[in-house]
């Protein structure tokens, strides 16, 4: 499945500075990027992850993997682990634990990105 985004075309800076846009055309051209931009948020909105890794919740969270494997142990937060992916299993955390940390206040400083 290929992203269709719309395109709209800006005249490139010429040699004596950056193009004027006449003013009956500025509202067209918001509308078009605000277009744009609509299409490429429906886009990405499908493809949060549902799982995180250890890795990923240290990182987004500010924490050491250590710390994240220890509230694991001590049930603050669910995870589930995957045989066969090394020794014991790779463990990989719910999105909704990941939120759980965020309400909790244990996430530190996360983006906004990660939890939207």
């Amino acid at each position: 499945m290929s992203p269709q985004v719309k395109s709209f075309a800006v005249q490139p800076p010429g040699p004596d500075g950056p193009a004027v846009v006449p003013p009956g055309e500025i509202m067209p051209l918001i509308r078009q990027i605000f277009t744009a931009l609509d299409d490429i948020r429906t886009q990405l909105g499908g493809l949060r992850k549902s799982h995180y890794t250890i890795a990923e919740i240290a990182s987004a969270t500010g924490r050491a993997e250590y710390t994240v494997r220890a509230w694991i142990k001590q049930g603050r937060i669910r995870a589930i682990r995957v045989p066969g992916t090394g020794p014991k299993g790779r463990l990989l955390v719910p999105r909704e634990e990941f939120e759980k940390l965020v309400g909790s206040g244990l996430a530190g400083q996360t983006p906004a990105a990660l939890v939207d």
